[in-house]
């Protein structure tokens, strides 16, 4: 069993005295798992789940991390329908609680999305759950979403939000799938609020080159995968080959789409910007 958010859910639990009644059923229902009695801890996880609902709320962070204890437990059972209604579950409560909390979001919620989906990516057994998840393209989409008027007003939400986003698409569609590179670049724009232009750097980079190796340097997705990197490169001190690389763009998309095409006049308003900031 997946050990980060046990000890998480210790840490809460310990802390909060009016859980001690969920900490007892929970620690049951551990003892229960590690026998291999997987019905009887799936029954208590779910009487603890449904007891942190009366006693705390269900978008407290301990009741939270029960529903996906009961996801965790159900997918050993290899019930994973079941346990991908449970994971589904928890992540619409806490994508209402970020939601509802818009334009300031809620970090703490937040914060747990993206440990849990870090969780699952990582575990074989719990990847199928996470597969199962994302059949339903709204799902991920609504997490993309959530991420866009976070991008301005609090980066960093958006930041683990998309780190979410991207982990999933990684899985179930492969690295070179659109929907993965544009992952990846709503990711980067993250990273570059925050001024942490190596990461933009390296993932604008990756993003450019498998762009242009699956369209060409001309299409649009490679050109605007481009300014992105260019970009990353200028704010990151390199600006020697950040011009290098707008030219390139610049001619490279005069070469595909003409002088006067919008995505050309983009690339050379990028280009005469930076030149102007040198």
């Amino acid at each position: 069993m997946t050990l980060d958010y046990r000890a998480t859910l210790r840490r809460l639990l310990e802390a909060n005295a009016a859980a001690v009644p969920l900490a007892a059923a929970y620690d049951e229902a551990l003892r229960e798992a590690g026998r291999r009695e997987m019905e009887t801890a799936v029954k208590l996880a779910l009487d603890a789940q449904t007891q942190g609902r009366e006693l705390l709320g269900e978008a407290h962070p301990i009741t939270c991390l029960l529903q996906f204890l009961c996801c965790d437990l159900v997918a050993r059972t290899n019930e994973l329908e079941r346990a991908t209604q449970q994971f589904a579950g928890v992540v619409s409560t806490l994508v209402s609680v970020v939601t509802s909390a818009l334009p300031a979001g809620d970090e703490g919620a937040v914060h747990l999305l993206e440990q849990l989906f870090a969780i699952v990516a990582a575990d074989p057994k719990l990847q199928a759950v996470l597969a199962r998840y994302a059949r339903d393209e709204a799902n991920v989409k609504s997490l993309s979403e959530l991420a866009t008027p976070l991008l301005s007003s609090q980066p960093n939400q958006a930041r683990l939000l998309m780190e979410a986003v991207l982990s999933t698409r990684r899985l179930t569609q492969g690295a070179d799938h659109d929907d993965t590179l544009q992952a990846a670049h709503k990711l980067c724009a993250a990273h570059m609020s925050l001024a942490d232009y190596p990461t933009a750097e390296a993932l604008a980079r990756d993003v450019y080159e498998r762009r242009v190796r699956r369209h060409g340097a001309g299409h649009v997705l490679a050109q605007r995968a481009g300014g992105a990197f260019a970009s990353a490169l200028f704010k990151g001190g390199r600006r020697r080959e950040a011009l290098a690389l707008q030219h390139q763009i610049y001619h490279a998309s005069r070469a595909a789409h003409g002088e006067d095409h919008q995505q050309t006049r983009a690339a050379l308003d990028n280009l005469l910007d930076m030149q102007k900031s040198v």
